[in-house]
C-alpha cells in the first residue's frame, strides 16, 4: 500500500496549490495508507490537514521540507511527539535568525535536532544530463547517512518526462553509492492536475514576471500532483521495494 510522503500545501507560499483538505481528501480517494504534510521550512499546513483526516482512516504524517543554507534541501518527518518538538524548534531557530518571513538553517542545525526525526534526501537531479550530481553533492548524502543511519533515505520522483529512464537510473546508482534506500514519492504541489493553470500564476507571481516570459521557470506538465496506486506500480515496476519503504516509513 503506498504512502505519499512529500506534499506541500498552499502554506508553502506560491508553490502549494492546493489546500490541506484538498489534498488529504484526494488521498483518502485514491487509497493511499498515509499522506505526509511537508511544507517548505513551516508545519503550517498540518493544521488543517489534521482537521480534515482525524475522523478518516487515513494516516497524517507531520514533517517538513528544510532548504538549508549550506547543504541540499531535505525533507525531515516526525516519528513520535518528541520529534515533532525537535523539528519545531529547528524552525524556530531558522526563524529567528533571519528577516520576517524567511528561514535559515544550516546543516548543523539538524544534526543537533536529528533524534527521532526521519530525513528523505531530495536529489539534484532533472532532465538535463548535465546535472548529475557531483562529487559534492554525494557528500552531503554521505553526511546525511552518517547522521540519521537507517532513517535516510533517498526520494525518487519522477515527472512523466522523457528521461525518466535516465533519471530512474540515475537515482538506483545514486542510492548504491549512498547506502541510502530509494524511497518513491511525488513531490506533490497539487491534489489535481486540473491545478496546475493556478500553479503557472503562482510561479510567475514569485518571480515578478509573466507565463508568456516564463519559459523554463514553468513546470513541464502538470504531473506533480496526487497519482493512482497503478501509476506507481507501473512507473516503479522494477524496483517494487521503493513503493514499500514508503510503508515502511509511514509505520
Amino acid at each position: 500500500m503506498f504512502s505519499e510522503l512529500h506534499c506541500k500545501t498552499n502554506f508553502s507560499f506560491l508553490s502549494g496549490a492546493s489546500h490541506a483538505d484538498e489534498l488529504v481528501t484526494r488521498a483518502i480517494e485514491l487509497g493511499y495508507h498515509a499522506l505526509a504534510i511537508t511544507d517548505e521550512n513551516t508545519l503550517a499546513g498540518v493544521v488543517k490537514a489534521f482537521g480534515a483526516a482525524r475522523k478518516t482512516d487515513l494516516k497524517l504524517i507531520i514533517g517538513a521540507e528544510i532548504v538549508l543554507e549550506d547543504a541540499p534541501p531535505v525533507v525531515l518527518w516526525a516519528s513520535d511527539r518528541k520529534a515533532y518538538g525537535r523539528l519545531s524548534r529547528l524552525l524556530t531557530v531558522g526563524r529567528k535568525r533571519a528577516a520576517k518571513g524567511e528561514c535559515r538553517i544550516r546543516f548543523e542545525d539538524v544534526v543537533e535536532f536529528s533524534e527521532g526525526l526521519l530525513a528523505g534526501a531530495i536529489p539534484h537531479l532533472s532532465g538535463d544530463r548535465s546535472r548529475t550530481p557531483n562529487s559534492g553533492w554525494k557528500h552531503n548524502l554521505h553526511d546525511l547517512n552518517d547522521v540519521f543511519g537507517d532513517r535516510a533515505y533517498l526520494l525518487a520522483s519522477l515527472y512523466q518526462g522523457v528521461d525518466d529512464a535516465w533519471r530512474l537510473q540515475q537515482l538506483s546508482q545514486l542510492s548504491k553509492e549512498t547506502d541510502l534506500p530509494m524511497l518513491a514519492a511525488g513531490d506533490v504541489l497539487y491534489h489535481s492536475a486540473a491545478r496546475m493553470p493556478l500553479h503557472d500564476v503562482l510561479t510567475v507571481t514569485k518571480h515578478k514576471t509573466n507565463v508568456i516570459a516564463a519559459g523554463d521557470l514553468l513546470l513541464p506538465n502538470a504531473q506533480r500532483h496526487l497519482k493512482t496506486i497503478p501509476h506507481y506500480q507501473t512507473v516503479f515496476k522494477d524496483f517494487p521495494e521503493a513503493i514499500e519503504r514508503t510503508r515502511e516509513v509511514a509505520d
